[in-house]
């Protein structure tokens, strides 16, 4: 924010606050409190790899004041960082790196901005779509992972979990009958342009006849 600007917001509430005072609906210690408060707020923001790697700690940025984007530490094989936007699939508003921002979200808010990559250094030729991971009975939460067409790209490794179950792979129907599709599978063009295809978690349990057979699974 420049200066001219956060002069005329903190003009602003001075003048809120100076009518109010006037009119006797804040006693002035309040009032002070009141302004000090409006100074010290803030939102934060939290980063997404988007299909990257790597952790990027959540930044906290003052509401009234611009405040640089922290610098980004996440890395996709064979990918170059292109900087942030407020949508996984791009089509929301971009931010460069370490860019100055302000009034991205309401105080005390938070405000996720997703890594955006190109292929190779250069802007992807034939578009995206994205995969969905559905738990089907389990917990725990996986980020949809976007996928370049006409591209192979290896599936994310599986994070859900089911209390007496083990994870036996992906299929595209949640009962099974679908295509089914290993951890970490290498997969190409699972859905059209900007798509999104539903991969769902499929569960097994060791068979009760043969409870010290691991390898028996119903």
């Amino acid at each position: 924010m420049n200066k001219h600007r956060k002069h005329l917001i903190k003009g602003i509430l001075a003048v809120i606050l100076s009518f109010a005072m006037v009119l006797g609906a804040v006693p002035l210690p309040e009032m002070k409190m009141v302004a000090h408060a409006a100074g010290n707020l803030t939102y934060t923001v939290h980063f997404e790899a988007n299909g990257g790697e790597g952790t990027m700690t959540n930044q906290t940025v003052p509401f009234l004041e611009g405040k640089a984007l922290s610098a980004n530490s996440f890395t996709r094989k064979g990918y170059s960082f292109a900087g942030w936007n407020t949508q996984a699939d791009g089509k929301g508003t971009s931010y460069a790196d370490g860019e100055t921002v302000t009034f991205l979200t309401s105080p005390g808010g938070t405000v996720t901005l997703y890594a955006q990559w190109k292929s190779g250094g250069m802007e992807i030729a034939f578009g995206s779509y994205y995969v969905h991971f559905d738990a089907n009975g389990g917990t725990g939460s996986m980020t949809n992972q976007p996928c370049n067409l006409f591209e192979s790209t290896a599936l994310s490794v599986n994070r859900f979990t089911r209390e007496g179950y083990v994870f036996i792979g992906w299929n595209t129907k949640a009962n099974g009958s679908g295509t089914s599709y290993a951890d970490g599978a290498t997969v190409t063009n699972l859905a059209s342009l900007d798509d999104t295809v539903t991969l769902y978690a499929q569960w097994s349990f060791p068979q009760e006849d043969d409870p010290t057979d691991p390898t028996s699974y119903t």
